[in-house]
Parts: C-alpha cells; sequence; structure tokens
C-alpha cells in the first residue's frame, strides 16, 4: 500500500470512529432526561409528604376505635366532645328495652389525653410511605367522667326496677291437666338484681359500649328449676305411669289426702314401699288416736280440766296393720278413692280442738257424787249417785263408752273377806250399761234408799255408778251405744 493510500485509510477510521461516539452520546441524553423526569416529582411528593405529616396523622391512623387518617390532631378533641354529646347506652331488657343520653342524664364527658410529646409522637414524618402497610394506632388514652350519683338515681328510675312491674321467676313444676300431668315450663320472670345492673352499666361506660344485653350480662333473678332438671324429668316419668290418683281418708272431723304427688313417695326403684305407707300410718295414729289420750274438757262447773287415762274405752284408736294393706292395695291398683280408715275403736267425734267427746255425752263428778247428761249441747238429766267404794273399789276416771246394753239382768260377783272368806253377790238390776269389760258400769240399785253424799266413802258400790230407777232408765233409753262417758 502507497503512503498516499495508508493516509486515505487512517482518515477513514477516524472518521467512523466519530460517529459511533455521536450515536452512543445521542442515546444517553434522552435516558437521563426520562430518570430526571420521573424521580423529581416523586422526591416532591416524598418531602411534600413529609412536610405534611409533620403536623397531620400518617395513613392507617386509629385511635379510640376511630380513623384520623391524614387527620390533624385537633379533630381528636373535637371527636370527643362530638361523642360526649351523642353517647348512649340501649339497655336490652327481658320485656323491651330502655335509652341512657349519658351527657344529659349523668354528666358524661369524654375527653382525650395525648402522650407528653404530642399526638405526633413516634411516627417519624420521613418514614409516612410506609403508613399505607401498616397501622399507627395512637399511644394516648381516653378519660371518661359522670355523675355516679345521678346514676344511682337512674338506675332507680328505670322502668325496669319498677317493683309493680317485676315478676319473680317461677320454677318449671309438675302440673296436673285433667287426669294427667304436664312439665309446666319455667318463667323467667323480669326480677333485676339491682348490683349486677349497676356493675354492667359501668363496665358499659368504661368500655364505650352502645348496648348491654342484660340477660346476657346475667342481670335477672333466675329459676332455680327449668324444664329440663333431670330430677324433673324423672319425676314426671313417675308420675306418668300412676297418672291422676287421689286418696281421700275420712278420719271423722278431719279428712286426710294423697294425690299423685305424694303417691308418688310411697314408691321405691321397685316399686310400692309397703314399710313407707307404714311409716305414713302411724303418722296418722299419732296425730288422731285419743284412745287411752289425755284431752281437755270443760266440766259442768264451767271449767277446764284434763280427762283420759290408760283405762279409757272410748276415743279413736287406728288399726295400723290393716289400714296399711287398705292404702296399699288402692295404690297398687292405681285407684282413685274416698276411704275410712280401719279402727280398733272409734269415737263418736272430732272437733277442732282435737276432742272427741262431741256434745251428747255423761258426766261424772266423783267427789261431788253428781252425774249430768247432756245431749246436743242441752242438759237432760241431773242426779245424785253413789260410785265405788273409796280407797276398796274405787270406781276408775277417764273417758269410756257404753260398751253394752241390758234390761232386766243380774250382777254377780265375789270379794274375799279380811277374815279370809269369799263373799259373792247377785243383784238384780233393771237397766245395765257397761262402762268397761271388768264389770264397772251405769245402773240403778233397788237395794239403795239414797243416793249422793258421802255414802261412797263407807257404803259404796264394787266400782259401778248406782243411781235411782227413773234416771237409769232415762239413760238407757236416750243414750245408745258408744256414747261417751266422762268420769272425773
Amino acid at each position: 500500500m502507497s503512503k498516499h493510500d495508508k493516509q486515505k485509510y487512517r482518515d477513514m477510521e477516524e472518521a467512523s470512529t466519530d460517529a459511533s461516539l455521536s450515536d452512543t452520546e445521542k442515546k444517553k441524553k434522552p435516558f437521563g432526561l426520562i430518570a430526571a423526569a420521573v424521580l423529581v416529582p416523586i422526591l416532591g411528593i416524598y418531602l411534600g409528604g413529609a412536610a405534611f405529616f409533620s403536623s397531620n396523622f400518617v395513613p392507617n391512623t386509629t385511635f379510640d376505635g376511630k380513623d384520623f387518617s391524614f387527620q390533624k390532631p385537633e379533630l381528636i378533641a373535637e371527636a370527643m366532645t362530638e361523642d360526649t354529646l351523642s353517647r348512649s347506652i340501649t339497655l336490652k331488657e327481658i320485656e323491651g328495652e330502655e335509652k341512657i343520653s349519658l351527657h344529659e342524664e349523668l354528666d358524661y364527658v369524654k375527653s382525650a389525653v395525648a402522650p407528653e410529646k404530642g399526638w405526633i409522637e413516634g411516627v417519624t414524618s420521613w418514614t409516612w410511605p410506609f403508613y399505607f402497610f401498616r397501622q399507627n394506632e395512637l399511644k394516648g388514652r381516653v378519660e371518661v367522667s359522670y355523675d355516679k350519683e345521678k346514676l344511682d338515681e337512674l338506675i332507680d328510675e328505670l322502668d325496669a326496677m319498677d317493683p309493680d312491674k317485676m315478676r319473680k321467676p317461677t320454677d318449671a313444676s309438675l302440673e296436673r291437666k285433667g287426669d294427667v300431668y304436664e312439665i309446666v315450663p319455667e318463667d323467667p320472670g323480669n326480677e333485676i338484681i339491682r348490683e349486677r345492673l349497676e356493675s354492667a352499666l359501668l363496665d358499659g361506660i368504661e368500655s364505650n359500649a352502645s348496648e348491654i344485653n342484660l340477660v346476657e350480662a346475667d342481670c335477672y333473678t333466675k329459676p332455680n328449676v327449668y324444664r329440663d332438671d333431670p330430677k324433673l324429668t324423672e319425676t314426671f316419668e313417675k308420675y306418668k305411669s300412676v297418672n291422676f290418683q287421689r286418696i281421700s281418708i275420712d278420719m271423722t272431723g278431719a279428712t286426710e289426702v294423697l294425690e299423685t304427688p305424694d303417691v308418688i313417695g310411697f314408691y321405691n326403684d321397685k316399686g310400692i314401699d309397703k314399710e313407707k305407707i307404714e311409716e305414713y300410718v302411724r303418722d296418722l295414729q299419732a296425730k288422731y288416736d285419743t284412745y287411752e289420750e289425755s284431752r281437755y274438757f270443760v266440766n259442768s262447773y264451767g271449767y277446764e280440766i284434763e280427762v283420759g287415762t290408760r283405762a279409757d274405752t272410748y276415743g279413736f284408736l287406728l288399726n295400723v296393720d290393716e289400714t296399711v294393706d287398705k292404702l296399699y292395695n288402692l295404690m297398687k291398683e292405681k285407684k282413685s278413692e274416698e276411704i275410712t280408715p280401719v279402727w280398733d275403736s272409734e269415737g263418736w267425734t272430732r272437733l277442732e280442738d282435737g276432742s272427741d267427746i262431741g256434745s251428747t255425752y255423761i258426766e261424772i263428778c266423783l267427789s261431788d257424787q253428781r252425774l249430768w247428761a247432756y245431749s246436743g249441747g242441752s242438759l237432760v238429766l241431773s242426779t245424785d249417785v253413789v260410785s265405788g267404794t273409796l280407797n276398796k273399789f274405787d270406781t276408775p276416771r277417764g273417758v269410756f263408752a257404753i260398751l253394752s246394753k241390758e234390761t232386766d239382768t243380774h250382777l254377780k260377783g265375789q270379794e274375799k273377806l279380811p277374815d279370809g272368806k269369799i263373799e259373792k253377790w247377785d243383784s238384780f238390776v233393771n237397766f245395765w250399761m257397761a262402762l268397761n269389760w271388768s264389770g264397772v258400769g251405769l245402773h240403778n240399785a233397788p237395794w239403795r234408799g239414797a243416793f249422793g253424799g258421802g255414802i261412797y266413802q263407807s257404803n259404796g258400790s264394787h266400782g259401778c255408778v248406782n243411781m235411782d230407777y227413773s234416771s237409769a232408765q232415762y239413760l238407757y233409753n236416750n243414750f245408745p251405744h258408744g256414747t261417751p262417758v266422762v268420769i272425773w
């Protein structure tokens, strides 16, 4: 290659290199302009945001359950004022509801207290973009105040606290419907427990609640027995096996009634428990027996005395075994019936005070040797008598019944004399009325010419009560078997 050609080649290379550099420079200039166009606005937004959020809350800022994003701190006070004026609590009651306006009725005031370094404390404005993706819960606190005396007054004035409108709860129970029993559900009532209502209100005010369900807050008195109570349902199953049963027991002047609930009490796991029935009948015996028991009696002189001894032959004496059998058979057959118990001895009547003597009876005073007879409360006979010889054949005291009656009969007996001899007697009487089974009775005494006074002290009877013919005849004809005879 000639010198001239080499120079020409060198010039062409340099020209090519210059052209290449020019294209690269041309490409670099648009890229820089684009980058600057993007970054400058972002930087501006960022710096503007940093300036804005130095005095305003960052995104996702909350306080007391409210969103204060992008807001100034002063708005918190405004929100507290708004809450103060609008704050109310609705009480959801069993029967209705009541609304309480706290500010109006309790002088309620709600306020916010900022941290020492202000509401923006802990939030660097330079990091504001990150709060688009995270929460910022402000660190201040809420304070509330209200008049507690007014709260007490308000509670007492609530419609739900009106005593006239309160209804106590009732337990679920078994109730007879015709001839069967059914479970009657419990009634929750609406009786509020004041202390619990007050506690629920205090908690609701402090926790910023808008509604309090008084049932859920356990403010009501509750029934003790619910319809699904195991004991109630178990008893119900037993009742179904018996359905309705009513046994009415005529105790003469008084009535004892056993219905299904009582009858069920005589059952055990195997069925009817006869021992339980016996316990019940023995209770009846203790309550109603008067035989050989003391009771009060108003005598012919008008004062009350106590009569009744172990010698009695009048009164009520229950036969426990036969009465138990009678009740057992009724329960076994599940029958409803009115029955009389089985008496070994039965009085004429039974008064409210427990006395069984009534208004028709014969009364004898041994110390006065006097007999009175009453029919329906009226005195129909008053006569002198001679009773058993004093300290030898004393007439027994007590309440007796006329057990048997005979006319024109002979009274026979014997006694051992002091000299050892046996003296027998055979006395004819026109009217004989036995008082016991040992030979003591009422009768006329044809062998006597006088009655009353002190005759009985040395020349009395062998224990009987002697009287004149007409008196004995009147008693015999007008006072039947079973008439009570009170001797005192």
